[in-house]
Formats: structure tokens, C-alpha cells, sequence
């Protein structure tokens, strides 16, 4: 019986801090003047997205492609294998109910080295 109260006790517990991990929110800040778009395939005629758009890849294709992504005009990329939510705030974007590691990435070489010869990157060609 102590075995099964502890048992019983230690998945609440365990249960609290998952979802305690899954309500975290972060903040990423963009560059001035950034704009982004995301792996929502269906939602192509809304973006580049404006502030208050927002979207939560988990159980939701809108009955066609996604993919937990968001990119940005200025080098952005915000990347996962597992789903998260995301609202695009005023020079932010806000990431949350991440349900596995969320990367993020400002490719500021390749938006600089681009910027200066539209047809090549330094290294592919």
C-alpha cells in the first residue's frame, strides 16, 4: 500500500513538472525591420505574418503540410522535430508549449555575404 501511495505520488509530481516545462515561454528577439513566415503551408496568403498572428503546431496540419519552423527575412531560423506555439509580438516572437528542443539560429553571414552577390555563397560555389 506505501508502495503504491509513493508510486501514485511520484507521477503527480513527475505529471506538475511536465507541464510546468510545456507552459515556458521564451522571447526572440528580431532585427529591426525582420519579418517572418513559418512551415504552415495552408496559412501561405498571410505571411509574411503581422504582430498578434499566432499558431500551434501540435495536432494542427489545417488539413495540408506543416512543419515546426519560422524563418526571417534578416537570417532567422527557429526550428524543432516536435511541435511548439508561436505569436509573433512587436520585434518578438514568443515560443511556447514546446513539446521537445526548440533551435534557433541568426544567420547573419549568409544574409551579409548574400546581400553583396545575390547568385553565390562563399564555399558552395
Amino acid at each position: 500500500m506505501k508502495r503504491t501511495i509513493l508510486a501514485y505520488l511520484f507521477l503527480i509530481t513527475m505529471h506538475n513538472l511536465v507541464c510546468t516545462a510545456q507552459e515556458k515561454s521564451t522571447e526572440i528577439l528580431l532585427l529591426p525591420g525582420e519579418r517572418v513566415w513559418s512551415g504552415v503551408i495552408k496559412d501561405g496568403q498571410k505571411m509574411p505574418y503581422m504582430v498578434g498572428s499566432k499558431f500551434d503546431f501540435y495536432a494542427n496540419n489545417k488539413e495540408n503540410q506543416i512543419q515546426p519552423l519560422l524563418l526571417g527575412n534578416k537570417g532567422l531560423w527557429v526550428w524543432s522535430e516536435e511541435p511548439f506555439a508561436f505569436e509573433v509580438g512587436d520585434g518578438k516572437i514568443i515560443i511556447s508549449k514546446a513539446k521537445g528542443e526548440v533551435f534557433r539560429l541568426q544567420a547573419k553571414y549568409l544574409t551579409s555575404c548574400c546581400s553583396r552577390n545575390r547568385n553565390t555563397i562563399p564555399g558552395l560555389n
